[in-house]
Formats: structure tokens, C-alpha cells, sequence
């Protein structure tokens, strides 16, 4: 199974990664809720968050750590947000990933979404795909939209689920309709129901806005080869192999990719693509609209 998942959207996510965008639009709404509704959060939380809004990783580092150790989830969420990305303290995703675990087990959905992650691509715990699906349950059934991304893509990827996967994804897109990792968890679901005309603008999408994804190059390159554009599937499958062995212009969530392969089966995967192609039914590129056969979509990507 090749594993797409978004640090939170994986940390980065875009700090952006799959972690940073969801954990940093956490945080953001946290502080506006906070402005709006002072007594739901204590004044030393939200201390941290404006230190942290403001670019002060040293004093929210301090605050978070102060509350994190008495039990606080929500600061050991955000203290291991802080530790996954070296800001403010080291950068260590074994810290890091133990706060989030004490943080999941208390029942907060992003730490549940943050600690699948780790799972997923094996940063500071074992690679655990089992225990990565258990918490983006978790934290799906509380309405976190990485971890509800993920549990869509992971049941995609594995044929499960088809039709509730892409309920699941559709409803995310509604509300953040730009995210790369989103979109090409959309697509991936249409590409796995054989709606392959369908599928293609969405991880067309996916890939100009982040690039350094050698998963959503995979992805791209399949779905190309299923609507008959053979040349720019080869294209799409030769940049995902040279991102992986160069290791230039990687994204972060490429990067958490890129170090949980299997480089071997990855290498013999891109392999027999670029030699063979895709058995099974390939469309014609006359079956698409004009209009998508004159974007940039079809244009090099970099």
C-alpha cells in the first residue's frame, strides 16, 4: 500500500505538509475562539497560542511544556506540534510523538490525527499502519479533517469502502477545497472506481499545488495512463522516481514519504511503469473536454 497522508495535515502539511497546515489553522482557531469566548480556554493556553501566533517559539515552547506536564492534552498536542518541527526546542519526532500519544489516549482529536500520522511514516514510533488507521478513526468519528482525509485514502488505496471514502473526502473539500493532500485523496477515490475522467482534475490539482510529492506524481502518471495520454504518464512517472533519488525539491510530506519506502519495491514499481505501462482498460485523450486538454495540467509541472 503506498501510504498518502497530510501532517496535519503531516505536520507541515504543509508547513505544507499532510503538519502544520491543520495544526497551525488549529491554533489560529483556537485564538479567534478564545477572542470571541475568553472563559473556554485558560489564560496561560492562551498565552502560548498568541507566543506562538506571534513567532515565539522559545516562551510558547515554555508555556506549553509548563501545562503539558500537568496533564494538559491540548498543550501536549501543541508542544509535540512544536517538537515534530524543531521550534522552540529540538527537533524530535521520539518527543514529540509520546506527547501526542498521551495527548490521543486523553481523547484529543488532533493529537489522535498527529499520532496516526507518526504511525503511518514510522517518525519516532515503528512504522504501525494498523495502529495509524485505529487512531484516524478516532479522531475521524470527532470531525478532524486530516484524520478523515487519511481514513479515506488508506480505504481507497485498499479497495474498502469505495463509495463512504469518497462521502468522507467530498465533505472535506467543501470546506478546505485547495489542500493538495485532499485533493488527491479525491481523485485517488474516483481513480479506484474506474471514473478515470473524473479523477484527473482533481490530482492535476493536487500536483501543481504541491510538486514535491513523488505519491501524487505516482498518482498523476496512473491516471494520465487510464486516459490514454501515455507521454505525459511516462513524464509524470520518470519525476516521481527523480524526486526520490535526488531527494531535491521534495516537499515535507514527500520527504515522510520518501523515508518510509521501501526503496527497493519503489524502484521496481516506477520500473515496470516506465517499461510496460498499465494493464487493464486505457481510455482516449479525444474522451476528455478540450478545456482540460488545453490547461496546464498537461504542461510540465515543477
Amino acid at each position: 500500500i503506498i501510504f498518502k497522508v497530510s501532517h496535519s495535515k503531516m505536520v507541515g502539511k504543509r508547513i505544507r505538509n499532510i503538519f502544520a497546515t491543520v495544526a497551525a489553522k488549529i491554533t489560529l482557531a483556537a485564538f479567534l475562539l478564545f477572542c470571541n469566548n475568553p472563559t473556554i480556554y485558560a489564560a496561560d493556553l492562551n498565552s502560548g497560542y498568541l507566543a506562538l501566533r506571534q513567532g515565539d517559539y522559545d516562551l510558547a515552547a515554555q508555556i506549553f511544556k509548563e501545562l503539558a506536564d500537568t496533564g494538559d492534552a491540548q498543550a501536549q498536542h501543541e508542544l509535540g506540534y512544536l517538537y515534530s518541527l524543531g521550534l522552540g526546542v529540538p527537533k524530535d519526532w521520539k518527543r514529540a510523538t509520546a506527547l501526542y500519544t498521551q495527548a490521543a489516549r486523553a481523547g484529543y482529536s488532533p493529537a489522535q490525527a498527529a499520532l496516526a500520522y507518526s504511525y503511518s511514516f514510522g517518525l519516532g514510533v515503528p512504522l504501525d499502519r494498523q495502529n495509524a488507521e485505529y487512531w484516524n478513526e478516532q479522531a475521524a468519528a470527532a470531525g478532524n479533517f486530516m484524520a478523515i482525509n487519511n481514513l479515506a485514502f488508506v480505504w481507497a488505496d485498499s479497495d474498502r469502502n469505495l463509495e463512504k471514502a469518497l462521502q468522507m473526502i467530498s465533505m472535506v473539500l467543501e470546506e478546505e477545497p485547495n489542500e493538495a493532500a485532499y485533493l488527491d485523496t479525491y481523485g485517488w477515490v474516483l481513480y479506484k472506481m474506474g471514473r478515470y475522467q473524473e479523477a484527473i482534475v482533481p490530482v492535476c490539482q493536487a500536483a501543481l499545488n504541491e510538486p514535491g510529492s513523488p505519491e501524487i506524481r505516482l498518482h498523476l502518471g496512473d491516471i494520465y495512463w487510464r486516459n490514454g495520454l501515455k507521454e505525459a504518464a511516462a513524464a509524470e512517472w520518470q519525476t516521481a522516481s527523480e524526486l526520490t533519488e535526488t531527494g531535491q525539491f521534495l516537499s515535507e510530506s514527500g520527504q515522510h514519504f520518501v523515508g518510509a519506502l521501501k526503496l527497493e519495491e519503489w524502484n521496481a514499481l516506477i520500473a515496470k511503469r516506465l517499461k510496460d505501462g498499465l494493464g487493464g482498460p486505457s481510455g482516449s485523450p479525444d474522451e476528455l473536454p478540450q478545456d482540460f486538454l488545453k490547461s496546464n495540467c498537461l504542461r510540465p509541472i515543477s
